[in-house]
């Protein structure tokens, strides 16, 4: 009995690339969630701060008509010290800082639900080993599964940004705006795809030794929690020293995302022992990641 009698209809095409695949299985995971109403929902709720900006930039420019009342430039007024936005709208911590340094909750949150069951769902249906006996090795699923969840981290963390940025610039009364912010694009993008790529690598990583996604999400969620705890107590109450910081994987991407722009960081970690740090635990995520995905453990 052959496989057109089961209903199955024979490939007639040619083969696809190894790109091509890898590439196709990336627009599956992020088609996945978006696809989600209940997705959406809770992806604008994961982007307040965004929100919160875009609409101070509305009420700066369109009901106060630039006078500075709402957001400060330079000559232009200035609001209250405050945070979490205490910077004027020409600032470049304005479209940078507001998600990394007000909303790390979020972050978290968002990035447990994106990523830390990416694999894990695959594990649960078993689909690894028609991945992986199908023409797709370990390293091109693994490379499709990260290249989505960083995708999916950016629209969270850098594409929102990218609208409040171009708003503010058609909204604001001539071009002075767009000549003191247009320079900042570069490092924008390429700090948070540095964030975003190193989230999206640890938490994936983390998701291929588990069929669970709820519990590999509920680890990524206490690993961030907990280890950020502990850098407190002994940064506050032992040592005194904020590069005891560095036992907290947030304050490590964070601290060296904010360091690679050239933004001033909250703890003063030195890049000397930051990025050793951050290395070490790219390391240790991808032979996790190798060592769960092997096509032995998976094919049995």
């Amino acid at each position: 009995m052959g496989v057109q009698d089961f209903g199955f209809r024979i490939y007639e095409g040619g083969r696809t690339s190894v790109a091509a695949r890898t590439l196709h299985l990336s627009w599956l995971e992020v088609g996945r969630f978006f696809r989600s109403k209940k997705f959406l929902l809770f992806f604008i709720f994961c982007i307040l701060p965004a929100l919160t900006q875009f609409v101070l930039v509305f009420l700066e420019f369109v009901v106060f008509e630039g006078s500075g009342k709402i957001l400060g430039m330079e000559g232009m007024g200035r609001m209250a010290q405050r945070r979490p936005f205490s910077t004027g709208v020409s600032n470049f911590s304005f479209y940078f800082g507001p998600m990394l340094e007000t909303g790390p909750m979020l972050v978290w949150l968002y990035s447990a639900v994106v990523g830390a069951g990416s694999l894990a769902r695959d594990r649960a249906e078993n689909a690894l080993e028609i991945y992986f006996t199908r023409g797709i090795r370990p390293v091109h699923y693994f490379l499709a599964k990260w290249s989505a969840v960083t995708f999916l981290m950016l629209c969270q963390l850098l594409f929102p940004f990218l609208v409040i940025w171009v708003s503010a610039i058609f909204l604001a009364p001539d071009w002075t705006l767009f000549e003191k912010t247009v320079g900042y694009l570069p490092r924008m993008i390429y700090g948070q795809l540095f964030i975003a790529g190193t989230l999206a690598l640890w938490t994936t990583s983390l998701s291929s030794s588990t069929a669970s996604p709820r519990f590999a999400a509920m680890r990524w969620l206490g690993i961030f929690f907990v280890f950020r705890v502990i850098g407190q107590i002994f940064y506050k109450s032992i040592f005194k020293d904020s590069h005891a910081l560095l036992v907290s994987p947030w304050t490590i991407v964070k601290e060296a995302g904010f360091w690679i722009v050239d933004e001033p960081t909250r703890y003063q970690i030195r890049e000397v022992y930051l990025f050793p740090a951050w290395l070490l635990l790219c390391i240790a995520a991808l032979w996790w990641a190798r060592r769960n995905l092997q096509p032995g453990r998976v094919v049995g």
